[in-house]
């Protein structure tokens, strides 16, 4: 994380040194969800599932944009609407002025996330499709579909397999010293300043 922190200020550095720094908008996502377990992996507490699963250890993940551009009353707002990948191009496409021939901009996945992001209107976004499969991550034929949508506050998980053996909610996690100690709650924050 560290070596993430310095290369991202780095890039920074280059933005402001080149004059662009001003006119730019740096978004920076986290990947799907961390693979539990003592193998080096990571913890998505207190989500439950990791990496390759639909539970939220899974597919919710943390995110944040930074622009000298943010109106001042939306800088360390946060964004509680729904937001998928594919709403990153209409997105800073939308930011950049782009204006595109309509049967085109159709053809895109994702919506514009600008009026809520920068304004703080309500998110355009009401439903995500997260899978609609019937192989596996390893491309198997699981001998069934499987597959999780959501729509507003609603979650539709259908022939998922269980969140993992060292998930909060499996009984490996409970009696195994494979899976790392989860904290029993989040660390107060005067704890962890340096």
């Amino acid at each position: 994380v560290w070596e993430l922190d310095q290369s991202v200020g780095q890039v920074v550095d280059a933005l402001k040194g080149a004059g662009a720094y001003d006119n730019t908008v740096i978004f920076v996502a986290s990947d799907n969800g961390a693979i539990p377990g003592k193998s080096g992996a990571g913890s998505n507490w207190p989500l439950r599932g990791g990496k390759f699963t639909l539970f939220e250890g899974g597919v919710r993940v943390p995110a944040f944009l930074h622009s000298p551009l943010l109106p001042a009353e939306r800088i360390g707002a946060r964004h509680s609407g729904l937001f998928h990948l594919t709403d990153i191009v209409p997105t800073f496409l939308d930011l950049a002025g782009a204006k595109m021939d309509p049967s085109k901009a159709r053809q895109l996945d994702g919506i514009s996330q600008v009026q809520a992001l920068w304004y703080g209107a309500p998110a355009p976004r009401h439903a995500v499709l997260l899978q609609a499969d019937s192989y596996g991550y390893r491309k198997d034929p699981l001998g069934f579909s499987f597959g999780g949508l959501v729509q507003d506050d609603w979650k539709l998980l259908v022939n998922v397999t269980h969140a993992g053996s060292c998930s909060p909610d499996s009984h490996q996690f409970k009696v195994s010293h494979k899976c790392y100690d989860e904290p029993a709650a989040p660390p107060h924050p005067a704890d962890t300043e340096a």
